[in-house]
């Protein structure tokens, strides 16, 4: 019965889930043949088939399922429709539910249910939809909605809407047309001028600028001392070139700031430039040269869990600490370093260590020099609907015209209604010729980014560096005497950096229900 399926059929997927293997009625075959024939009733092609055995809904959503998971997070392309046996089968929380009901909202899929004959695409899945949705985020849904427009609004206006406006720079109210806009706080410009002049051209530390700003009066926005990533934050941030800047936010981490492009593709200019695009670029390239790159200053946690591992047993390498104290008790000193983590069970000979200094600056280092120079590139997820779309719309319309054109046809008289046609089937024709062919189906597109790793760890942070290491599966192996950096071949796929849309912080940022 497939295989009479038309060629643009829906391609489906089909779930099966079972805690327990001793429920007969619903045992993963008679879900998957009832899934199959449910697929051919619909007129959907079945494209692959999840089969998540031994796994409670409740306690495990869709998203981190084995086999689920990895179709919604990395084949997502390859299938239209999500058929699965029972609602309980597939979830059991509702937020859950509401989750993945967004997700497919977002993707362009439908989700179909056999025994509740739900389809979110019908009049009553979307009445379904409306009401989980209420349920799931009525009390944040109005305010979420004014936040976005009023973001999205303050991002394509000179003047200045919302938002806390980066040091150096305040607002100011015109009294007449009640409006604000930017201005150059005089005081704090000077100060950041000058910065620049002492780390590009006199080479100073930026430790050494806060000390002298520290004792000359100059205080931070909060007035609190100067510190080196607080001030290295500020004077890298675009938005001191006077234009708009946006920044990917993760919940808890520090997100380099962007320049947004206007719909004229130039930057979006809101005040005077307290650097000029030529000062700007002088010192992060200044920046970039140094290698300002520094190892993590350590206190309990362990650093690059999963990448610096021992050379000769290959377990993970953590972080301790030994604190000498005196007769009294007192502590007098604290021996810190980083040590195979050998256990009874996996017992390590050797057991190297080291500083945890030396340790994570060369592993830094050894980086830099490896991969650091690689651009970064993004996976962003094509909907092709709209350009099948306007595909079918030109082939229709170019066989209208060569209908037409023909011999006996409508337009083959001659004169101007016969030009205009030609005119016509021409430009369709060209618009057809430059579609490509994988457009006008769902897929991954790989972008590339502005700047290369390092220069994404230069005005990151360190968190942010060991996350591209454990994404790219790149290892640092530690011995005796030396340390190897083992970076696999295909590393630039690893690395691509992938929208995970039920990440941690992505849920977080949500309504619980």
């Amino acid at each position: 019965m497939q295989r009479g399926l038309p060629s643009d059929a829906p391609r489906g997927l089909l779930s099966v889930r079972l805690s327990v293997f001793t429920d007969e009625t619903t045992s993963p075959v008679r879900q998957e043949l009832d899934l199959w024939a449910l697929a051919t009733q619909k007129g959907v092609r079945v494209v692959g088939v999840a089969s998540d055995l031994n796994q409670s809904a409740t306690k495990i959503p869709p998203w981190k399922r084995k086999a689920l998971g990895h179709w919604l997070h990395e084949r997502a392309p390859e299938f239209d429709v999500l058929l699965f046996w029972k609602l309980d089968r597939f979830i059991r929380q509702i937020y859950d539910l509401h989750l993945m009901i967004e997700w497919c909202q977002e993707f362009g899929k439908n989700m179909i249910s056999k025994i509740e004959e739900l389809d979110i695409k019908s009049t009553f899945g979307q009445m379904m939809v409306t009401m989980i949705a209420g349920m799931a985020r009525i009390e944040a849904e109005n305010m979420g909605i004014r936040l976005t427009s009023l973001w999205q609004y303050a991002r394509t206006t000179s003047r200045w809407v919302v938002g806390q406006p980066v040091f150096g720079y305040h607002t100011v109210k015109d009294p007449k047309t009640k409006e604000t806009s930017l201005a150059v706080t005089p005081e704090r410009a000077v100060m950041l001028r000058w910065a620049r002049l002492m780390r590009v051209k006199r080479k100073r530390s930026y430790g050494f600028i806060c000390r002298v700003l520290n004792r000359a009066g100059f205080r931070t926005a909060q007035g609190k001392l100067w510190r080196v990533t607080g001030l290295i934050r500020i004077m890298r941030n675009p938005a001191l070139m006077g234009v708009r800047i946006i920044s990917d936010g993760k919940p808890g981490r520090y997100n380099p700031p962007r320049i947004f492009y206007g719909a004229d593709g130039n930057p979006v200019r809101v005040a005077e430039p307290i650097y000029t695009e030529l000062e700007f670029a002088e010192l992060v390239e200044f920046d970039m040269s140094k290698q300002q790159v520094h190892p993590p200053k350590q206190k309990k946690a362990t650093s690059f869990l999963d990448v610096i591992k021992c050379g000769y047993c290959l377990g993970n390498m953590i972080y301790q600490a030994n604190k000498k104290k005196d007769k009294k008790g007192n502590i007098t000193k604290i021996l810190e370093y980083i040590r195979c983590f050998s256990t009874v069970s996996k017992p390590c000979d050797h057991r190297p260590s080291g500083k945890p200094a030396e340790v994570y600056g060369s592993l830094v280092q050894a980086v830099l020099d490896e991969i650091g120079d690689y651009e970064v590139v993004e996976r962003v997820y094509h909907k092709g609907e709209e350009t099948a779309k306007r595909r079918k719309e030109l082939e229709q319309s170019i066989q209208f015209y060569v209908a037409g054109l023909a011999p006996g046809g409508q337009f083959s008289v001659g004169g101007f209604l016969q030009k205009t046609a030609e005119d016509a089937l021409q430009k369709h024709n060209a618009e057809l010729s430059g579609l490509p062919e994988e457009a006008s189906t769902d897929h991954w597109q790989y972008k590339q980014l502005e700047g290369t790793y390092r220069q994404r760890w230069l005005m990151g942070d360190t968190e942010q560096m060991e996350e591209d290491l454990l994404r790219g599966g790149i290892k640092f192996l530690v011995y005796d005497d030396h340390a190897k950096l083992v970076v696999p071949e295909d590393v630039k796929k690893r690395l691509v950096l992938r929208d995970n849309y039920f990440s941690e912080g992505r849920l977080r940022s949500k309504v619980t229900v």
